[in-house]
This record gives C-alpha cells, sequence and structure tokens, in this order.
C-alpha cells in the first residue's frame, strides 16, 4: 500500500476543496483561456460519449463485484454459510432452519444483529445452485448492481445528466461497497436498499404510484438487521409528515405508503419493542417475534426512564466513540483491535483508497445546506415547484428525494447518539450517503474551479486501480476474516465421501460469540444436510443424528473405526495423529479411520 501517494492525493483533495470555496482564485482561474478552453471541450466530449462512459463505468463495476467471486475473499465466513442454510430451511419448509417458524430476526447466534432479509434474496439461487459460495454470494453482488443503476437514476434525477454520470461513477468505483458487495454479511443489504428505495422516492416525483413501492422496499429494508429498526421508523415519519405539509405528495398517495410501510415492517418493530421493554416473545400471524438471550441495545433503549430526552456528555461521546468508528471501520476499513490482521466485517486497510475523498464529502454536504437556506423561498411555495425540475436539470434542495436523503443522514446520526461501540455491521448503511456528498461535493468543485472535476475524478480513478490491484493480489484477501475458514468446506465435501458414522468437528473457529452454532451451520452447510436433520438442534454436544462438536482444548481424538474429525491444522497439532488416516485442506485437515 502506497501511503505516500495516498497522504497526497488526500492534501490535493483537501487544497481543491479549500480553493473551490474562494471566489476570487476560483474567478482568476477561470480568467486562464486555455483552462476555461480545456474545461469546455471536456465537459463538450462528456457529452458526446455519455453513453460509452457510462457503458465502461458498468463493465468496470461489474468486474469489481464478480470476477473471482468465489475465491475472494478466500473461504466461506459462518454469516456467509448462514445465509445459505436459512436459504434452503426456507425453500424446503417456509421457516428459520433450527426453529421451523417464520421470524422477524434470525436468533441463531443468540444476538440480533442478523437479519433475515439476505436468506430470502437467495432462495433462488440456493434453489438453482444448492449450497455453493457462489449461490451465497451472488444475491449480495447483484443487489449491490442494482443499487449503483439506482443511484445512478437518483444522482440524475436529482443534479441532472452530468450529475447521474458523477453518481454512478463514484458509486460504482467505491472501494468500500466493492468489498461490501463481495461477501454476504446481512447487514449489508441494507445500504443498497436504502439507495433503491430514494431512488424510488425520487421517481415517484413524477411516477406517483411508485411513492408506495418505496414505501414497501423501505420497510423489507428493515429485516437486514437491527440497524434498520432505529433508523427508518423515524426516517419514515419524518418523511411523511414533510411530504404532506410540503404537499409534494398527495395524501392518498402519503397515507397508503405509511401504512404498507407499518404493515411490513410490523414483525421487526414488534420485536425491537419486546427486547426493549424486556417482554416475553410471542408469535403473531405465523411470524415468530423472538426475545434475544443478548440484545446490545437492552441497556441503552430510546425507551429507558433515564435521561431519555436529554443525555448531555453522554450522548456527545457516543455520537464521537460512533463517528471514529466509521470513519475506522467502514471508510478506511482498519480492524477493530490493534495488531489484528483480520477483522470480521472488512478487509483491513483496504478503504485507505477512499480516505481521499473524505474532505470532498464534507464540502458536499455543506454545499447541500447553503442550498437549503438559499432556496427557502422555494419551499415557501411548493405548488410552484411540486415535480418541476430546474432549468438546468437539478432538482431543488427542498425536492422530496433530497429532503429524504437529508433525513435518512439524520435518523443514522441519531443512532449513533443512541448506542454507543457500533461496529462496522451497524455502520455500513451510511457509505452510500457518502458517496452522495462526495457526489455533491465533486460537482461544486466542478462548477467553480476550471477542470476541478475532472482532476478529482482522475485521482479517483488512480485509487481504484490502487486497490482493485491489492485487493486482487495473491495473498491480499487472507486479510479478511473468511480466510479462517478457508478449506472448510471443501473438507467438509471429502468427510461426507468417508464410510464413517460419527464426524466431530472442532469449535476452534473464528473467534465467535457462539462458537458451537457456528460450528452447526458450518455442516450444515459442507455437508449440505436436510433442514429436518437441523430442527432444534441447538442444544448440547451431539447434532443431526451422526455429528458432535469437538472440543480440542479439553478433549482428545481416538481412533475409533468409522470415525472422522475435522479439526484446524493447529488442533491436529497438538493431537496424537497416529493411526489415523489425513487429508490437509488449507488451515483444516481430515482424519478418519477406515
Amino acid at each position: 500500500m502506497n501511503m505516500p501517494l495516498i497522504t497526497a492525493l488526500l492534501f490535493l483533495c483537501a487544497g481543491l476543496c479549500a480553493l473551490a470555496v474562494h471566489p476570487r482564485p476560483c474567478a482568476a482561474l477561470r480568467r486562464v483561456r486555455p483552462l476555461r478552453a480545456a474545461d469546455a471541450g471536456l465537459s463538450r466530449l462528456c457529452v458526446r460519449l455519455y453513453v460509452p462512459l457510462i457503458l465502461l463505468i458498468a463493465a468496470a463495476a461489474l468486474f469489481a463485484r464478480l470476477y473471482a467471486l468465489t475465491a475472494v475473499p478466500a473461504g466461506l465466513s459462518a454469516e456467509e454459510a448462514l445465509v445459505g442454510v436459512e436459504a434452503k430451511a426456507l425453500l424446503q419448509t417456509g421457516g428459520e432452519a433450527f426453529s421451523g417458524a417464520l421470524t422477524a430476526q434470525l436468533d441463531v447466534w443468540r444476538t440480533s444483529q442478523t437479519g433475515p432479509l439476505l436468506s430470502a434474496l437467495a432462495v433462488p439461487f440456493i434453489a438453482l445452485l444448492g449450497p455453493t459460495a457462489l449461490a451465497v454470494r451472488l444475491p449480495m453482488a447483484l443487489l449491490h448492481l442494482l443499487s449503483a443503476a439506482a443511484f445512478y437514476g437518483l444522482c440524475r434525477r436529482v443534479a441532472g445528466r452530468a450529475g447521474g454520470l458523477c453518481g454512478l461513477f463514484l458509486y460504482a468505483l467505491a472501494p468500500g461497497l466493492i468489498m461490501q458487495s463481495r461477501w454476504a454479511y446481512s447487514a449489508q443489504a441494507l445500504g443498497p436498499m436504502l439507495v433503491i428505495g430514494l431512488w424510488l422516492l425520487a421517481v415517484s416525483q413524477r411516477r406517483r404510484a411508485l411513492y408506495p413501492v418505496a414505501m414497501a422496499i423501505f420497510g423489507l429494508a428493515t429485516y437486514a438487521c437491527d440497524a434498520a429498526w432505529y433508523v427508518l421508523p423515524p426516517f419514515v415519519l419524518l418523511l411523511t409528515v414533510y411530504a404532506l405539509v410540503s404537499r409534494r405528495v398527495a395524501p392518498r398517495a402519503a397515507l397508503p405508503g405509511a401504512a404498507l410501510y407499518l404493515l411490513l415492517a410490523l414483525p421487526a418493530l414488534l420485536t425491537l419493542a419486546v427486547n426493549t421493554l424486556d417482554l416475553p416473545g410471542f408469535t403473531l400471524l405465523g411470524v415468530q417475534i423472538p426475545r434475544f438471550d443478548a440484545f446490545e441495545h437492552a441497556g441503552r433503549g430510546p425507551f429507558a426512564p433515564y435521561d431519555a430526552l436529554i443525555r448531555g456528555s453522554d450522548a456527545f461521546d457516543a455520537m464521537m466513540d460512533n463517528g471514529f468508528s466509521f470513519v475506522r471501520q467502514t471508510l478506511l476499513q482498519l480492524p477493530e483491535e490493534e495488531n489484528v490482521l483480520s477483522d470480521l466485517f472488512a478487509m483491513p486497510n483496504f478503504g485507505l483508497y477512499q480516505l481521499f475523498m473524505l474532505p470532498v464529502a464534507v464540502l458536499g454536504g455543506v454545499a447541500y445546506l447553503v442550498r437549503l437556506a438559499r432556496e427557502r423561498g422555494r419551499a415557501a411555495r411548493p405548488r410552484q415547484v411540486i415535480g418541476v425540475l430546474a432549468a438546468d436539470g437539478q432538482e431543488g434542495a427542498w425536492s422530496l428525494p433530497c429532503v429524504a436523503c437529508a433525513l435518512l443522514l439524520l435518523c443514522m446520526a441519531g443512532y449513533g447518539v443512541l448506542f454507543r461501540g457500533l461496529n462496522a455491521g451497524h455502520l455500513s448503511m451510511a457509505l452510500p450517503l457518502l458517496i452522495l456528498l462526495c457526489a455533491q461535493g465533486v460537482s461544486f468543485i466542478a462548477r467553480r474551479v476550471p477542470l476541478g472535476g475532472a482532476l478529482l475524478c482522475a485521482v479517483y480513478a488512480l485509487g481504484f486501480g490502487l486497490f482493485l490491484g491489492a485487493y486482487f493480489a495473491e495473498y491480499a484477501p487472507a486479510r479478511t476474516a473468511t480466510t479462517h475458514y478457508a478449506g472448510f468446506v471443501e473438507a467438509a465435501a471429502f468427510a461426507d465421501t468417508l464410510d464413517v458414522d460419527e464426524v466431530h468437528v472442532t469449535s476452534n473457529v473464528y473467534p465467535h460469540e457462539n462458537p458451537d452454532m457456528v460450528v452447526r451451520v458450518l455442516t450444515a452447510f459442507g455437508f449440505d444436510l436436510p433442514t429436518s436433520d437441523l430442527l432444534g438442534q441447538t442444544q448440547g454436544q451431539t447434532f443431526a443424528g451422526r455429528f458432535s462438536v469437538f472440543y480440542p482444548e479439553s478433549q482428545t481424538i481416538e481412533p475409533t473405526p468409522r470415525t472422522a474429525y475435522i479439526l484446524r491444522g493447529s488442533d491436529a497439532y497438538m493431537q496424537d495423529t497416529s493411526g489415523f488416516e489425513r487429508r490437509d485442506f488449507g488451515d483444516w485437515c481430515v482424519l478418519w479411520v477406515p
């Protein structure tokens, strides 16, 4: 990783931002005839080559998200295996794998972070391809590609053709979004769903029938992860109030849209209420409303009786902690702890390739606030601007999609104030909106500084190229948590061919809050177990008939005939393996006695 170059790009972008806000230097640059002519010529070239540029960016997005999808990142994590197992259960039984009931939130890990949305999206792929890495990862990749098209549509509606091209360029080549799209972690489906919903909101300004569809997308997005429980309900409420008060959406569309969101999100909202208020779980019309053993936010709930409204320095500390967590884990992709070479939610350090866009995003946010202040007169006369684009192809800052993006960011900030210790799984939803602010900042610089927008895009393309080369390098993917599982699926497939009566699987997996359930999920995926073998199999050492959890720190392997062990290489090194046949699969091995 070329840190001096990345630092130089950061200062270059910061310098362009500082230059763009000073009128005199910008005016002096515009008076330089060669610069002005080059800027105008480049603009005409972009107009002439608009469609080829769109196709080129789309090709880059496809390559970055689909090339070697099953190999990079290496291995298949427990979270990804869970997506496949739950999708297969939905396909076979219509319910959750271990309980058999349709549930508002997956309780497999005994925590509240894992939503069922991604598993539901993976059902047709599991049906067609079986439990494979491709079937598990392809839904997320396609969802991100669809969101890239939606982001283009959103930016084009809000900022015209040039804004759409700029937005697609920034979104399609964003390193953080590329990494999110390449492995199946349920929380990372929230960001793309929000982008699709915002695009539908923008389109609904001319096609009113799509407003309830946008609300339906937000309702489904509630099942991506628990973070959506706290962000989307206040967002939909504020958006509905604004749409009605400003008369940008007719009541006959706004009220049914809000009702449709509430109907779709009701099981998730009831799950939030049950766990926040410490109520017992129950079943509603066949949908299980679970009460979690470990609810991350139970002690910090918004309905807690103490300082619920005024939190003082505690709220400020929470906001600062989560702000730094977002920059470290989501934007920069740094690990949560020092001296840790792998992280559960991200590939450490690869996000540094987008660090230089941070000042541009800040500039974009400030520019939007300035537009809000300048256009407040238009907001006071909504009937004159409803559904009408500005002369330059841009919508006003008070238009429904622009205000929706601002409200969504505001609700995310409120979520960051309520709870401390949020990780990249919770905060990944904000990255698409950060890219939206970057697009606003790039457009501002392009209007003020001749060739400034072109220079920023060139820097961004350079960062994308550096990231892509490092990301697909032979040893770079070894720095993600999925590598801890690399070889397990192959080891399980081999063990499944052996004529054995018992299979013992090590609990020495990647550090996890519930390693016993990780063993069950990985085994169910690797051995393609039928869902009927998993029902109720959440307690005890043995499960699904012939499988059991092996604890290498307290147990020793025994060369019993017709018995196999799936262990890590480090486990086997500490055991007496004499009398066993052995086959290695990366860091995993299969020991068996015929």
